[in-house]
């Protein structure tokens, strides 16, 4: 293993993120798969591979993908490291997101965990993706949301590391946008599946009994739950899905 690809072999452990937020969201994502004979899921600009290896971990017949050529190696690297990963279900292609690589309706599912916000063209993404799953296919989409660009942390991040790289994207994914490029492609609906992150609110547990058992929606309590989880769930981090 090289020094240079021993962080991202090691992600999603140790790459400066919340590790919690990371596990919750690949969890709720896995969740949403349907039941499907179509074992082949697409990892959507697949990075450094970690959910391509947990999916195959999990049974599927993986492919990753991304512009990076440089992902290859360490999914090479992740097979070596891990001989339960299953060489014939965990495979990578180079490939830009607009333009993908394989036939129509190979694929039963797509996913997309943070990636979706630096494509250049959603309507193009879109209709690729599209055409790269089955009848019953399904794409499902970790994102940030609709105050992205903007917020502290993406500012920080692009003074930090990216500000002598005109080419790198930051975009927002504002829902009502995706729901209608989304149908424009063909999918038969984009659905919003609201969470609350780990850790990111809590309640006394009297108080929250009280709401629970007394639908006390209008409440103190009822009303600052509502606002966070409608806040995150719109400007903040976004899971979704199209259904063909």
């Amino acid at each position: 293993m090289s020094e240079e690809s021993a962080p991202a072999l090691n992600e999603p452990f140790g790459v400066g993120r919340d590790a919690a937020r990371l596990f919750f969201d690949f969890a709720v994502m896995l969740s949403l798969f349907a039941k499907h004979r179509n074992n082949r899921v697409l990892d959507f600009a697949c990075g450094t591979g970690w959910i391509s290896e947990f999916l195959s971990r999990a049974g599927f017949d993986v492919t990753g993908v991304d512009i990076d050529a440089n992902a290859e190696s360490v999914f090479s690297e992740r097979l070596k490291a891990d001989k339960r990963i299953d060489s014939k279900r965990f495979r990578f292609h180079h490939a830009d997101g607009h333009r993908l690589p394989f036939d129509d309706g190979l694929f039963g599912h797509l996913v997309c965990f943070d990636a979706l916000h630096h494509m250049a063209d959603y309507k193009t993404v879109f209709s690729e993706i599209f055409r790269i799953l089955d009848k019953q296919g399904r794409a499902i989409f970790v994102e940030p949301g609709a105050k992205h660009s903007t917020s502290k942390e993406t500012r920080e991040f692009i003074a930090k590391y990216k500000n002598n790289d005109p080419t790198w994207l930051e975009k927002d994914v504002i829902l009502e946008e995706i729901s209608v490029l989304a149908k424009d492609a063909g999918f038969k609906e984009a659905r919003i599946v609201p969470q609350m992150l780990p850790n990111f609110k809590t309640y006394p547990i009297d108080d929250w009994v009280r709401f629970v058992k007394h639908h006390q929606i209008r409440s103190p309590l009822g009303t600052d739950y509502l606002r966070h989880l409608a806040s995150l769930n719109y400007d903040g981090r976004v899971i979704f899905y199209l259904q063909k």
